[in-house]
């Protein structure tokens, strides 16, 4: 399957997933409140912090080892000695945040009154490190189609129950992450025979210490880059107060909607890119198309989400607008975090050079360089500009992260299409100031249309020059 087909595949799932996610927005502005939305996105926080940690940095470690042999045996191995790895850790790290819940209630949120939220973090990460794991078996392997489906069920479960328990029962922050925990348990009941078709439980795989050694600093810049991601909530927290965390994580979660891009695209661009260079000769005349393709629909993502947002907010129905005019002065932030999450699809495309040779301390780097620089920036731009200064510096390192990987990966050749990536980028510019100064709903309409006339004519260019 090709690269942007896998990509399309896996975007139309995350899509759907996401787009039934995105229909509780609604109910959780009208339902909750904008301060117990910044506890439920601490919270959440500290929950991406650690599924970095129960993955143990072993995803990563996994695709490689287990795509360089063709051996149906020693891949099961390779998966079995994963996957019980990550299920020891998990279940450690659970068991300890259990014991310990009024402290990290008291930690994360400044009250032991939530430690009944905590427990429901710590063993729906238990339960969601064992769907990723088999998930990630599947992204492995590219089997998208099955990938689609599984995260699709996923999704439908946990919107009924997210209905259920936060509208019907009206629980709150606690109904969404009770919606979470049994979802992500029924699907992994669900994924038992897929698990134990590709596990060995009498096999032990001498690979194992290669793919931790090779995971360890995976292990680290997969902290690091969660925390690039969500350490501006905390630093929110310090300085200002929940309702702001509440306020500044809705508006991150609409333009979570470029994130669904990246996300696709890293899933079908890593085993696509290692195949081709180990098969294909001219491999980076492919590259270059590749990354042309990736700067023109994450520019039109862009351009889409940033000209319409403030309508969706402005949209009445039922008596009431469709969002909570609580959360409205968070959508300064959205073109900021949209751009940053571009940035990350860039640092998804660069990967390949440390996977590629094996040098994964490049991402510890990356990552690291992207942490310093959130951390503070974010002490210097929040306290003097608030929630759009959070979004600036997040903004702004993922840019240095992208550098970075930018900078060391010379080796691995990439053919540019510098005249098409030019055009991309200048109208996509234009029409963004465009659509700003004229702040209408059926000009910004034209311009997103005409944006993806560009984008048609630009690949067409490129196809032509290819021939």
């Amino acid at each position: 399957m090709s690269l942007f087909k896998s990509t399309g595949w896996y975007t139309l799932g995350n899509l759907f997933s996401r787009s039934l996610g995105f229909i509780l927005l609604p109910f959780y502005s009208n339902l909750i409140s904008t301060e117990d939305f910044g506890r439920y996105a601490l919270l959440m926080s500290a929950y991406a912090v650690f599924s970095a940690v129960y993955q143990g940095g072993l995803f990563p470690g996994l695709s490689k080892f287990y795509l360089e042999t063709e051996d149906q045996g020693k891949r099961k191995k390779i998966f079995t000695s994963c996957f019980f790895a990550v299920l020891a850790i998990s279940l450690a790290i659970t068991l300890a945040a259990t014991l310990f819940r009024n402290s990290f209630s008291f930690l994360l949120l400044g009250s032991q009154d939530y430690a009944n939220l905590v427990l429901l973090v710590a063993w729906m990460l238990f339960i969601d490190t064992i769907y990723f794991t088999a998930l990630h078996l599947l992204k492995t392997k590219e089997e998208s189609k099955q990938v689609i489906y599984y995260t699709s069920l996923s999704a439908i479960f946990n919107l009924i129950l997210n209905l259920f328990f936060v509208f019907y029962m009206k629980r709150g922050i606690e109904g969404i992450f009770l919606a979470q925990l049994f979802s992500g348990s029924v699907i992994v009941i669900i994924m038992a025979g897929l698990l134990k078709e590709n596990l060995g439980f009498n096999s032990k795989s001498p690979v194992l210490k290669s793919i931790l050694v090779f995971s360890l600093p995976l292990l680290i810049a997969g902290i690091l880059s969660t925390f690039v991601d969500v350490a501006d909530r905390f630093i929110l927290d310090y300085f200002l107060d929940k309702k702001s965390v509440g306020i500044y994580s809705f508006s991150y979660r609409i333009a979570m909607i470029m994130n669904i891009f990246v996300i696709s695209f890293r899933t079908a661009w890593t085993p696509y890119s290692l195949r081709l260079i180990r098969t294909e000769k001219n491999y980076g005349i492919v590259f270059g198309h590749s990354f042309t393709r990736l700067i023109a629909l994450s520019l039109l993502i862009f351009l889409a989400v940033s000209l319409f947002i403030g309508d969706l907010f402005d949209f009445h129905i039922a008596g009431g607008t469709l969002f909570n005019a609580e959360y409205a002065p968070g959508i300064v932030i959205i073109p900021y975090i949209l751009l940053g999450y571009a940035f990350s699809g860039l640092i998804s495309f660069y990967s390949v050079y440390p996977y590629q040779s094996g040098k994964s301390y490049h991402f510890l780097v990356s990552d690291l360089s992207a942490f310093l620089v959130n951390v503070l920036l974010n002490f210097i731009f929040i306290p003097k500009y608030g929630i759009p200064g959070a979004a600036v510096a997040t903004m702004i390192s993922f840019l240095a992260g992208f550098v970075y990987l930018y900078v060391v990966s010379k080796p691995v050749k990439v053919v540019y299409q510098v005249k098409e990536l030019l055009t991309l980028l200048l109208y996509a510019a234009a029409f963004f100031l465009l659509g700003r100064l004229a702040n209408n709903f059926w000009m910004n309409l034209v311009l997103v249309i005409g944006y993806t006339i560009v984008i048609q004519r630009s690949l067409n260019l490129m196809k032509l020059k290819a021939a």
